[in-house]
C-alpha cells in the first residue's frame, strides 16, 4: 500500500511580513545613525608669525583655536604647492593634534619668493580663498657676525620647565626669530644672521650694543609672557623667564637709558612705559584715601583693583599717558595691594601691581608715597570718569594684517565644507534593499 502526501507551501501573511521588514529597516537605520562619524569642528587661526628669514631658511608659526593636526604645503609657484613641511615636533609624516604649530623651512633658494598654505585637519588656508600666503628669502651673502646667540630657560610659576613653548625674539629693526623650548625648558636662537625687516639687507654692523629686543613666549594653553631686554643681556638670559598661569605680563628691561622710547621721566625719576608713580613700593601712607597715580600709553583705559577691599576702578590716561585716582571711601588700616591692567602700544595686555600700607596715625600723606611728581613737560590735567568694573583677564590674541618677512599672516575665514554626506543615502539604500528582500520572501 502506498501513500502520497501533499504539503501545501506556507506563506507568511503579507501584513506580518511587511510589518517585520519595516521594523528591521528602522532598527538598521537607528544602528547606522548611532555609528555615524562626528563632523570635525572647523579650525580658526588665532595668531600667526613668520621669521627666521635668511637666504635659505624661514620659520612659520600659527596658533589654532582648537587642537588640530597641521602642516603646510609650499612651492615657488602659487599654483603648484607640491611640497609638504611638517612641524618640528612631528618627526614623521603623521602630525599630532595641538594648538601651537611651528614649521622651520630649510634648503630654500636665495632671493626667491615662496608661496604656501596652512593645512589644519586636512583643510588648507591661504591669504584668501583664491591665493596662498607668500614670503621672500634674502640674497645670499658670506658675511657673518660674532654676536652670540640668545638663550635662556622658561619655567612656570612653580619653577617647572615649560616644554614646547613658542619663543619669538624681535629686535627693533630685524626680522623676527622663532624657536621652541626643549624638554628642559631651554631655548637657543642665533643672532649672527639678522636681516632688516623691509629690505632684507644684513644687519651685522648696524645693531647697537644696547639694542632692546622683545621676547614673546606662548605656552600650550595660549598664555603669553612678553619681556624686553638689552641685546647684551641675552647671551645668556641669567634669570629664568617665568610664565604666570592664566594671565599675560610684560616684564620691562631694567637697564634702558633715559632716551629710550619705552621710558618716561617725572621729577627727575625714570619710569617704565607702564608704571606706578605713587604710592611707592611698600610706602606707609597715613591717609585712608590715598591718591593713586601712574603712567601708561596715551588715551588708554586703565582698569584697577584695590585689595583686600576688592574695589574696582576705571580711568583713562591723558595725552601724556598720566592717570590718577582717589577712592571716595576710606581704606582699612593695614597692608593693601593695588593692581592695574592696561594695553601697551602694541595693544597687548599689561598687568602690574604695587603693595603699600595705610597707617593708623599721622596727619598727612608721606611725601615719598604721594609726592607731587609730574611728567616733563608739566602735567595737563584732564578729567576722567571712575566707573566700578570687574576685571576679567584673558590671554592675548594678536590678529595681524598680512604675511611677509615684515609682518604676519592674516587669519582667514574657514571655507565652507562642501560635498554630500553619503551616510544618509547609504542607510536609505540599505533599508530599500531589505524591504525588497521582504517582498521577495512573500511571493
Amino acid at each position: 500500500m502506498s501513500y502520497s502526501f501533499y504539503t501545501k507551501k506556507q506563506h507568511i501573511p503579507l501584513p506580518v511580513a511587511f510589518l517585520g521588514t519595516l521594523i528591521l529597516a528602522l532598527c538598521l537605520v537607528f544602528v547606522f545613525k548611532q555609528g555615524e562619524l562626528p563632523t570635525k569642528k572647523e579650525v580658526k587661526i588665532e595668531s600667526t608669525e613668520i621669521g627666521n628669514i635668511t637666504f635659505s631658511t624661514a620659520g612659520i608659526y600659527w596658533r589654532s583655536d582648537i587642537p588640530a593636526e597641521s602642516y603646510l604645503i609650499y612651492g615657488k609657484s602659487a599654483n603648484s604647492l607640491d611640497t609638504k613641511a611638517f612641524e618640528v615636533q612631528d618627526k614623521t609624516n603623521f602630525p599630532k593634534s595641538r594648538q601651537n604649530h611651528l614649521v622651520l623651512l630649510s634648503n630654500l633658494d636665495p632671493d626667491e619668493t615662496y608661496f604656501f598654505k596652512l593645512v589644519n585637519n586636512e583643510t588648507s588656508r591661504g591669504a584668501s580663498s583664491d591665493s596662498p600666503f607668500s614670503f621672500k628669502t634674502a640674497r645670499k651673502t658670506s658675511q657673518t657676525s660674532d654676536r652670540g646667540p640668545a638663550f635662556g630657560k622658561v619655567v612656570d610659576s612653580h619653577g617647572k620647565a615649560l616644554t614646547h613653548a613658542i619663543v619669538i625674539v624681535e629686535p627693533a629693526l630685524a626680522v623676527k626669530q622663532i624657536t621652541m623650548t626643549n624638554s628642559d625648558g631651554t631655548f637657543l636662537l642665533s643672532l649672527c644672521c639678522l636681516y632688516e625687516k623691509t629690505s632684507l639687507k644684513p644687519l651685522y654692523e648696524s645693531i647697537p650694543a644696547d639694542e632692546i629686543v622683545k621676547f614673546k613666549i606662548i605656552d600650550d594653553s595660549g598664555d603669553i609672557l612678553a619681556v624686553e631686554k638689552s641685546i647684551n643681556d641675552v647671551s645668556p638670559i641669567v634669570d629664568n623667564l617665568v610664565m604666570n598661569e592664566g594671565k599675560t605680563e610684560i616684564a620691562q628691561a631694567k637697564t634702558l637709558g633715559e632716551s629710550d622710547q619705552f621710558l618716561k621721566k617725572a621729577d627727575g625719576q625714570i619710569y617704565q612705559a607702564i608704571d606706578f608713580i605713587y604710592p611707592k613700593k611698600d610706602a606707609q601712607i597715613s591717609s585712608s584715601r590715598p591718591l593713586f597715580k601712574g603712567v601708561a600709553f596715551p588715551d588708554k583705559v586703565v582698569e584697577g583693583k584695590i585689595l583686600p577691599e576688592e574695589r574696582n576702578f576705571t580711568v583713562t590716561t591723558d595725552e601724556k599717558g598720566l592717570w590718577n585716582f582717589s577712592p571716595s571711601i576710606g581704606l582699612l588700616f593695614g597692608k593693601h595691594t593695588v593692581k592695574i591692567s592696561t594695553n601697551d602700544d602694541h595693544n597687548q595686555k599689561v598687568n602690574i601691581e604695587r603693595d603699600f600700607f595705610v597707617m593708623e596715625s599721622g596727619s598727612s600723606v608721606l611725601a615719598e608715597a604721594t609726592g607731587g611728581a609730574t611728567l616733563t613737560p608739566p602735567q595737563v590735567t584732564t578729567s576722567v570718569s571712575v566707573t566700578p568694573t570687574e576685571i576679567i583677564e584673558t590671554p592675548v590674541v594678536t590678529l595681524v594684517p598680512t604675511l611677509s618677512p615684515t609682518g604676519s599672516l592674516t587669519p582667514t575665514p574657514t571655507p565652507p565644507i562642501t560635498g554630500p554626506n553619503i551616510i544618509p543615502a547609504a542607510i536609505f539604500s540599505t533599508a530599500l534593499v531589505i524591504i525588497g528582500m521582504g517582498f521577495i520572501l512573500l511571493f
